[in-house]
């Protein structure tokens, strides 16, 4: 699993006034050597693969609103009580100073991963912003300090910390981003101090207390300059018996002459066939239209079952169920009337499984619904002209 990204559900909130209204926290870990450059993770081919496994990553988890980036080590403050509560904060933008710190190039490269992956895998909402970026950092408060005194003096030298923070990571996010298409001013960047430690002189911490108002901050944050909710619509009866009858109907009045009637079972399968399809392609496009991997909600008594599947796969399984249908071209060919066969196409499509058959559906799904017309009621009877010769009889006079 060393080239695989792992992901895992840390919380999820809803409203219960509206339970529709849903927020979700996940932890996302990148493999080994994600997002470093090419010379510290010793091939292009790492960063490729890096690439790959994050933007499979992004495909899974759907759109993301904003992307809480914790480093991987404290920002070591090396306080001086001595000298008026002085701050010295050690590690350089490298993190190669004393060899402690962040190093802020690798940090910008995993976030600078994410937020590509992200964006690719979001390709059919083009206009979805890129989700902004929160830092979230700890800092390690390095001297002689009680540790009554410890919350006390970094709530103190917060705003110089996080001034510092802030600056390194800008500055090194667009050094990462260089040459790679990236509109860095684009991203919108904060960094928030949400827990202090105590740096042990031989480089371990102890002592780790968060701090609940930055934390609160962050997140409200990160709401408010978001790139938004994720809208999945509805979990809504498809009614695809009755599309299924009007795509038929607009066919047959599409074809020239007429409707013909009676027709044999091979050509009333193929017009079948061709209602069907065009169910098919109209799946197709609400399937693209849908966010991935994102949880729909369902109507009482409609799609009782389908809450935990995307919202995607739910268009996948409906489109299942047109492709299992096996119409009784037999029976319809034995009609005696266009008002019977019609008839008796209506009752086994809502027989079929394809009556239960629901989904996320937009607006747009019902009002380019195709209409039943009754002008098909009015068939013509298929005729073969005879080929004949007239004899005619030359006269001499």
């Amino acid at each position: 699993l060393r080239d695989k990204f792992s992901s895992r559900l840390l919380q999820r909130a809803q409203l219960p006034e509206r339970p529709w209204i849903r927020a979700s926290v996940l932890e996302l870990r990148p493999p080994p050597g994600a997002g470093s450059s090419g010379k510290e993770a010793g091939s292009r081919s790492c960063d490729e693969g890096a690439e790959a496994a994050a933007f499979e990553a992004a495909r899974a988890l759907g759109p993301i609103s904003a992307l809480l980036h914790v480093p991987a080590v404290p920002v070591v403050a090396s306080i001086d009580t001595d000298a008026g509560l002085g701050v010295q904060l050690l590690g350089d933008a490298d993190g190669q100073m004393v060899g402690r710190g962040p190093c802020w190039r690798t940090e910008a490269g995993r976030v600078l991963l994410a937020v590509q992956a992200f964006k690719a895998a979001a390709a059919h909402a083009p206009k979805r912003p890129p989700p902004t970026v929160a830092v979230l950092f700890a800092i390690a408060i390095q001297g002689h300090v009680d540790s009554t005194d410890a919350c006390g003096l970094a709530s103190n030298i917060l705003g110089e910390v996080t001034q510092h923070v802030s600056d390194a990571f800008s500055s090194a996010l667009r050094e990462v981003a260089r040459g790679k298409g990236v509109d860095v001013d684009a991203l919108q960047v904060a960094s928030f101090c949400v827990a202090v430690t105590r740096a042990r002189g031989d480089g371990s911490t102890g002592g780790f207390t968060s701090l609940r108002a930055p934390l609160a901050d962050a997140v409200f944050w990160s709401f408010r300059h978001g790139a938004g909710p994720c809208v999945v619509p509805e979990v809504c009866d498809l009614r695809l018996p009755a599309r299924i009858l009007g795509h038929w109907a607009q066919t047959c009045l599409s074809s020239a002459g007429g409707l013909p009637f009676p027709q044999g079972p091979d050509l009333l399968r193929a017009s079948f066939e061709v209602a069907v399809d065009a169910c098919v392609v109209d799946l197709a496009k609400l399937h693209d239209a849908l966010p991935q991997a994102s949880s729909a909600l369902s109507r009482p008594g409609v799609g009782q079952d389908s809450e935990a599947l995307s919202a995607r796969q739910q268009v996948l399984d409906v489109r299942g169920l047109l492709w299992a249908l096996d119409p009784p071209v037999e029976a319809w060919a034995a009609a005696r009337s266009p008002e019977e066969f019609w008839r008796s196409v209506r009752q086994f499509l809502q027989e079929s499984p394809a009556r239960l058959a629901a989904a996320p559906c937009p607006e747009w799904w019902t009002a380019a619904a195709p209409q039943w017309d009754p002008a098909v009621l009015r068939a013509v009877a298929p005729f073969h002209p005879r080929l004949s010769c007239r004899r005619r009889r030359r006269e001499f006079r």
